[in-house]
């Protein structure tokens, strides 16, 4: 009989930018010998030229449209996945339980959290010295995607994480 594995598991990421999650997204799929999907990543190797702020859901919604499927048959297959997805709400974290649900697989969700303070700071420092898969984010952008952040409730079972960097 074959040794029993760990279960396959989606794992997801929750919190503001710049706030660590996709450096613990990175660890958390090394460490568990997991496939990793950044969104971020995704839209700006297949859309360098045109993601502006007004055309980004549509790429955005284009990247999932495609990825979802696969991260579903990844999941039915037994390989864990690690989605470094901004998944500010709970609705877009029930759409991205939803592929676990149906693959019948254990879902874990971190919500990675720093002070604003810490962000602010952080966001500079990115600002200034931007890499492949990163974005610019201006003060208005953070303080759009402050009012939309909901924090995971206590039914969705999340792991605080603070990342000290």
């Amino acid at each position: 009989m074959l040794e029993e594995q760990e279960q396959t598991c989606l794992y997801l990421m929750c919190g503001l930018p710049c706030s660590g999650k996709t450096t613990f997204a990175s660890q958390l799929a090394k460490e568990k010998g997991a496939m990793i999907f950044s969104l971020d990543k995704l839209v700006l190797s297949l859309f360098p030229e045109e993601d502006t702020f007004a055309t980004h859901h549509k790429y955005v919604q284009r990247v999932q449209d495609v990825f979802f499927p696969i991260v579903s048959d990844l999941l039915c297959h037994g390989y864990s996945v690690v989605m470094d997805f901004p998944a500010h709400t709970k609705t877009e974290r029930d759409q991205l339980r939803h592929l676990a649900i149906q693959a019948k697989v254990k879902i874990q969700l971190y919500y990675l959290q720093a002070e604003l303070e810490t962000i602010s700071r952080r966001i500079q420092q990115r600002n200034t010295a931007l890499k492949d898969g990163e974005y610019q984010i201006p003060a208005w952008l953070l303080s759009m995607i402050i009012e939309k952040l909901e924090p995971p409730d206590v039914s969705e079972n999340a792991i605080e994480v603070w990342l000290e960097w």
